[in-house]
């Protein structure tokens, strides 16, 4: 489960697979890999069937069938509720914890049985394009409608069921992980790399990186200055 950041991950016979969060990647056990994280990391929760309940899927399912990216929003709501169980981590967290990784295991093989795990190749293009232009251009709907050949209203649709968010708060994101990066590698002023990120002024990105990172942007600086020593 990516729950922050984005990471490229490559295979020898297949092409690669990219996955921005927050978003739900299915392994089969032993496959070879590599990983490339994004400029701003990647946060990743990784849960491991035991043998017993990995034949009890592979019974009903070939969800491990093959590597997967799977595009489904309740999907990714439980996944998220997983994480926050995770944070709080008390007495009760082991059995909410288990109930939710079966929730979870059903959602995937339902998912996987439906092809959620095949985007529209359209749909990778308007990603492409978000990549390519987050930090100079906002396009407008219907410009990404333009480049995906589809109606602006079957876009929209499509993309926040496959990534779980609209494409301006895709973009958005893409913004915010571009900042993090700058913060953590420069000593550039806040506000200089809030205006090269494509923000309004600094008091916009701080409003924005605080609701995506829980604190504002300087104080994320310090607290990387101070794990570094």
């Amino acid at each position: 489960m990516l729950v922050q950041g984005s990471f490229e991950e490559s295979y020898a016979a297949r092409r690669d697979i990219v996955c921005v969060a927050p978003a739900v990647h299915v392994r089969p056990a032993g496959e070879p890999h590599r990983d490339r994280m994004g400029t701003a990391g990647a946060v990743n929760l990784v849960l491991e069937l035991d043998d017993h309940r990995l034949e009890q899927v592979r019974r009903h399912s070939g969800l491990f069938d093959d590597v997967r990216a799977l595009c489904d929003v309740e999907l990714l709501a439980v996944a998220r509720r997983l994480h926050r169980e995770m944070v709080i981590d008390d007495e009760a967290t082991a059995l909410a914890v288990e109930g939710l990784a079966m929730e979870m295991l059903a959602r995937a093989m339902r998912a996987a049985s439906r092809g959620l795990d095949r985007p529209s190749p359209w749909l990778d293009r308007v990603r492409d394009r978000l990549h390519d232009c987050f930090l100079d251009h906002r396009p407008s709907l219907d410009e990404l409608a333009e480049v995906a050949g589809v109606h602006p209203v079957h876009l929209a649709r499509a993309f926040r069921h496959v990534h779980g968010v609209s494409p301006g708060e895709y973009l958005r994101r893409l913004r915010v992980d571009w900042a993090a990066d700058e913060l953590r590698t420069t000593t550039r002023p806040i506000a200089e790399i809030a205006a090269d990120a494509g923000f309004a002024d600094q008091s916009h990105l701080t409003r924005v990186f605080k609701a995506s990172r829980g604190v504002p942007p300087g104080a994320w600086r310090r607290g990387l200055h101070r794990s570094r020593h």
